[in-house]
């Protein structure tokens, strides 16, 4: 599982680009997978750039954090500017409680901070096929 620290340090890794519009970032793939006992797995979930969305949205999360969100009856969510990269508006994770504490099991940079948006975040989780409701 991605600690938050880890997917701070590859936002920071992005940002280094310095890309002047959110559709010029281009993720390499070494960035859309984790890796746990050799074998890579999917952690990009969701990108809005082949979308006619406004502004640019990504959904990182892994299969196991994904299955504990689907299992989980309480969802916290918290969104934080300062660690953002230049081209996105907010960082918004979401948190469960397991492991005897609160853990976050998504993370997704967003365009904004409208409730089209969190609405839009919300559906791309749920249309995930992992993601029961």
């Amino acid at each position: 599982m991605p600690l938050y620290d880890s997917f701070v340090e590859c936002v920071m890794k992005l940002e280094f680009l310095l890309f002047q519009q959110r559709a010029d970032l281009v993720i390499p793939q070494e960035y859309q997978e984790v890796t746990n006992n050799g074998e890579d797995h999917p952690f990009l979930r969701y990108d809005s750039e082949q979308t006619l969305l406004p502004g640019r949205m990504l959904i990182f999360s892994t299969t196991p954090n994904l299955n504990i969100l689907a299992r989980s009856d309480k969802w916290y969510a918290d969104g934080t500017f300062s660690v953002v990269p230049n081209l996105f508006h907010q960082l918004y994770t979401i948190h469960v409680e397991a492991y005897g504490g609160t853990v976050p099991v998504v993370y997704a940079l967003l365009p904004n901070k409208t409730k089209a948006t969190y609405r839009k975040l919300l559906q791309e989780l749920s249309d995930l096929p992992w993601i029961t409701n």
